[in-house]
C-alpha cells in the first residue's frame, strides 16, 4: 500500500517535494495507518510533517489514552506534535449544530490555527474509499445535485487527503500485517449519528443483498461527476472571463449578456462571479443565488436587492453592479495648498502652478488636469457633494444642477457622494474624473496654469506619463 500510496500522490501532484504538511491525526486506524505512510515517504519525498490531535471532550480518560499514542508516536518520530481539547456538545448547542457538524468546525478551526502559525503549507486528513461511499449517500439522501455527487475531494485548496482511493479493509489488512497500533473509538460503533447508520447499518446491507460492491460503484459515480463537473466549470469560467467586470469593491455585467446565456448554466455563473468578489462563497446559500437570478432576469432599472449580510445588487442601465453598497457615505472637506501635498486617509493631491505650454502631456488622465490659476479667487478644498451644488460644465452656456450631471453621466445614487469635487469658494472647479469647470478653463489668454494630480488612497499610483 506504500506503493499505492506514493503513486497516487505523485500521479494527482498532492504533494511536491520539501511540502510542509500539517497531519490530522485522531489515534483511530485510518490516521494511524496515514501517519505511519507519510513517515515511511517522508525522506524519499523530502517533506516535513507536523501532527495535530483534536480532543472533542467526551470521552473521558478513553479520549486521554487517545492523545497520549499520537503524542508518543509523533514524539518517537521526531515530529512536532500540537493538541487541543474543546467541548464539542457545548461548541453544537451555542451554535445550533449537530455534533458532527460541530466536531468538523472544530477540527478545522484548529487546523487552519495550526497551519497559519506553524506556516504549513497543506493539511492531511485520513479519508478513505469507505468515507467516499459514506458521504455520497448522505447527500443523495438529501437531494443533492451534481455538485455534490463529487462527494469529497482528494484536493480542495490546502486540504488534501491521498488515502481517498484505499478501502478500509486495505487499512486495517495493513494496520495488521506491520503491527501499526491504533485505537478504537466506541461511539463510532453506536448507531446514534447518521453517518454512522449509514456505515453499520444501511452498507452492509446493500452489500449482502444488492451489490456487494457498493462502495466501489459509488466512488466510481464520484470519479464520473467530478469529470462531468469540470467540464462545466470550464464552460462557466470561459463566461465569467467575458462577462463580469470586477474591482477590489463591485462585480459589474451586462444583464442583457447574462440573460442569454443557456438557463442551466445561470446560477453557476452567479457562483462563480460572488466568489469572484467576495472570495469564497461562504455564507451564500443556493436560495441566496436563486433571488438573485431572479432580480436580474425582471430587472427593473434604478431597483435594488439584498443578497445576504449587506451584499447588495443594483440595476441599472442593462448592468447589474454587486457589492456591499454605502447609500450614506460620510462627508468630508479638506483645505488645499498651492504648491504642497495634501495626504489623508482619503487622497493624495498634488498641485503646481506651471507655464501654460507644459499642459498638453497631461491633458489624457481624467486624474490629473488643469486650470487657469488667475480665474481662482478662493482657497481651494475637496469635499463630497452638498444639496444645491451647480457646475458650469466645460462648453455650456449655463450651469447644471450636480444631481442632473450625475444621472446624464448614469453614475448610480450611491457612488455619488463618494465622487470628490474641487471647489472655489462655492463654486466647482472640477469634478473628479468626470468634468471640469467652463469658469476655470485654460484659454490662450491663460499665463499660469495650475495642474492637479489626484490619487484615492489605496489605489494605484499615477505616472505623469
Amino acid at each position: 500500500m506504500r506503493t499505492k500510496l506514493k503513486q497516487l500522490i505523485l500521479s494527482e501532484k498532492l504533494i511536491i517535494a520539501g511540502d510542509k504538511l500539517l497531519l490530522g491525526v485522531s489515534g483511530g486506524v485510518d490516521s494511524m495507518v496515514l501517519l505511519d505512510l507519510m513517515i515511511q515517504i517522508r525522506a524519499d519525498m523530502s517533506i516535513e510533517l507536523g501532527v495535530a490531535h483534536l480532543n472533542h471532550g467526551l470521552r473521558g480518560e478513553a479520549a486521554d489514552k487517545d492523545c497520549e499514542l499520537v503524542r508518543r508516536v509523533s514524539i518517537e518520530n521526531e515530529i512536532p506534535f500540537y493538541e487541543e481539547k474543546v467541548d464539542m456538545m457545548e461548541y453544537s448547542r451555542t451554535h445550533k449544530l449537530t455534533p458532527e457538524e460541530a466536531g468538523r468546525n472544530l477540527r478545522r478551526n484548529f487546523f487552519r490555527r495550526i497551519s497559519e502559525k506553524y506556516d504549513y503549507k497543506k493539511i492531511v486528513l485520513a479519508h478513505n474509499q469507505n468515507d467516499q461511499a459514506e458521504t455520497l449517500i448522505m447527500r443523495i439522501f438529501r437531494g443533492t445535485g451534481i455538485d455534490g455527487l463529487i462527494g469529497i475531494k482528494k484536493i480542495n485548496g490546502m486540504w488534501i487527503r491521498p488515502m481517498l482511493m484505499i478501502s478500509r479493509t486495505e487499512i486495517e489488512r495493513y494496520a495488521l500485517e506491520y503491527g501499526i497500533k491504533y485505537r478504537t473509538d466506541h461511539t463510532n460503533l453506536e448507531t446514534i449519528y447518521e453517518r454512522n447508520k449509514i456505515r453499520l447499518d444501511l452498507l452492509p446491507m446493500i452489500q449482502k443483498q444488492y451489490n456487494p460492491k457498493i462502495i466501489e460503484s459509488l466512488v466510481r459515480l464520484s470519479k464520473s461527476a467530478e469529470a462531468d463537473v469540470s467540464y462545466i466549470e470550464g464552460v462557466v469560467d470561459g463566461i465569467a472571463s467575458e462577462m463580469f467586470e470586477i474591482d477590489e469593491k463591485y462585480l459589474e455585467f451586462s444583464i442583457e449578456k447574462f440573460n442569454k446565456i443557456d438557463n442551466r448554466l445561470k446560477n453557476r455563473v452567479l457562483r462563480r462571479g460572488l466568489r469572484l468578489l467576495k472570495q469564497s462563497l461562504e455564507g451564500i446559500e443556493e436560495n441566496n443565488i436563486i433571488l438573485l437570478k431572479a432580480f436580474i432576469e425582471n430587472s427593473v432599472s434604478g431597483r435594488f436587492h439584498d443578497i445576504k449580510d449587506g451584499l447588495k445588487a443594483h440595476s441599472y442601465n442593462d448592468k447589474c453592479r454587486i457589492g456591499y453598497i454605502n447609500m450614506n457615505s460620510e462627508r468630508y472637506e479638506y483645505e488645499i495648498g498651492i504648491g504642497t501635498l495634501l495626504k489623508n486617509e482619503r487622497f493624495e493631491i498634488e498641485t503646481e502652478v506651471i507655464n501654460a505650454e507644459n499642459i498638453k502631456k497631461y491633458s489624457k488622465d481624467v486624474f490629473v488636469k488643469c486650470f487657469d490659476y488667475d480665474k481662482i479667487s478662493y482657497a481651494l478644498k475637496i469635499r463630497n457633494r452638498k444639496n444645491g451644488d451647480r457646475i458650469k460644465v466645460l462648453g455650456m452656456q449655463g450651469s447644471k444642477k450636480l444631481k442632473d450631471l450625475f444621472i446624464d453621466l448614469k453614475i448610480p445614487r450611491y457612488e455619488r457622494n463618494d465622487i470628490p469635487l474641487i471647489v472655489s469658494g462655492d463654486q466647482i472647479v472640477w469634478v473628479v474624473g468626470y468634468r471640469i469647470s467652463d469658469d476655470f478653463k485654460v484659454t490662450d489668454s491663460t499665463r499660469r496654469v495650475l495642474k492637479i494630480k489626484i490619487l484615492k488612497r489605496g489605489e494605484k499610483k499615477l505616472d505623469d506619463e
